[in-house]
């Protein structure tokens, strides 16, 4: 039998939906203007018991397609078709969204995407971790961490999945990142980056043994349009192959491409960077990718591709100084299939 789904404020009958709040703590106690750190929660249960899917975003605050792929799936998804439940915490830097400024919370300076599973008397972001890590994801069975291009950044789109151990649970998070239906995927390493504290999904996996993915959709501020369809649809998909849904699940693209690494490509001068190269080219070794000239026009610098591979990220044309990253270039294999043959 089918049972009542609760996340702070929030509680959700089989056959029901629910939306309120998952209050973090304080602002006085951390020296801030006296008010409550609190995120959005909609809830939605379905009424035949099944598994919980937790979908949580905008941890980086120009993440918009991510923040509103969580709101539609949880508003709209049938709830007599829906086998578990969905849980969507959809602004999980509501200070960085409000101030617009990418990568952080400004609160604390952090990458919240950094601090998982959080600390209960740490900083914001060390808080909102643990809070979401407390009341979500330790009753969560699966979860999808939506991200995409904060605002410098144009990028491909692609799903992340995560190896630990060769287990059923790895074969599981590919599986979801693959049918997640975006052009390309890469995989990581659950124990990248060390074991203490990292991102939401990588530690969900190495933690809570949880399947889970990363989506990478839309860019630079971007709100509507085909990414998030792509997004909705994406998120769909992997609740099918999860059994959340009824239908067929849709194939993975077959020319789905795999990133093997990814290399930035860095200015070696400042000046105005003018792009020569579009999201999801091809390029070969000491291809041209930009131009950077002075405020007199003269070309100081030919960013040039370092390697044979994909473009998969552009920043904001514009002013860039030496050390920025123009450019991320990926090592590909032809399809993510071909990779395991």
């Amino acid at each position: 039998m089918a049972k009542a789904v609760t996340v702070g404020t929030v509680t959700a009958a089989p056959g029901d939906r629910a939306s309120g709040w998952l209050v973090v703590g304080e602002l006085d106690q951390l020296g801030f203007a006296r008010g409550q750190i609190r995120l959005p929660v909609i809830v939605a249960n379905g009424s035949k018991e099944g598994p919980i899917l937790a979908l949580i975003a905008g941890q980086h605050p120009g993440e918009y397609v991510g923040m509103n792929a969580a709101i539609r799936i949880a508003n709209t998804v049938e709830l007599e078709d829906l086998v578990g439940a969905v849980i969507a915490v959809p602004v999980l830097n509501p200070y960085g969204v409000k101030k617009k400024i990418p990568y952080i919370c400004p609160l604390d300076g952090l990458n919240m995407n950094r601090q998982w599973p959080g600390t209960h008397g740490g900083t914001v972001s060390m808080r909102t971790a643990d809070a979401v890590w407390q009341a979500v994801v330790l009753q969560a069975d699966y979860l999808v961490d939506l991200h995409g291009g904060d605002f410098p950044e144009y990028q491909a789109d692609y799903a992340i999945c995560f190896e630990t151990d060769g287990s059923a649970m790895d074969d599981t998070s590919r599986e979801m990142a693959q049918h997640f239906g975006a052009p390309y995927i890469r995989t990581s390493s659950a124990a990248e980056g060390g074991h203490d504290t990292g991102p939401a999904a990588r530690m969900a996996m190495q933690l809570r043994s949880i399947p889970a993915i990363v989506s990478e959709v839309g860019d630079a501020g971007a709100l509507e349009g085909e990414r998030l369809s792509a997004n909705v649809d994406g998120i769909a998909n992997v609740m099918r192959v999860l059994g959340m849904l009824p239908g067929d699940v849709v194939p993975y693209p077959p020319g789905q491409r795999e990133m093997v690494s990814r290399t930035p490509v860095l200015a070696r001068a400042s000046g105005l960077c003018q792009l020569m190269v579009s999201i999801g080219q091809s390029m070969a070794k000491d291809s041209l990718l930009a131009e950077i000239r002075d405020p007199f026009g003269q070309v100081v610098e030919e960013v040039r591709s370092p390697i044979d591979g994909d473009v998969v990220q552009l920043f904001y044309q514009g002013w860039i100084n030496e050390g920025d990253i123009v450019a991320k270039i990926a090592s590909i294999a032809q399809t993510s299939k071909e990779v395991h043959e």
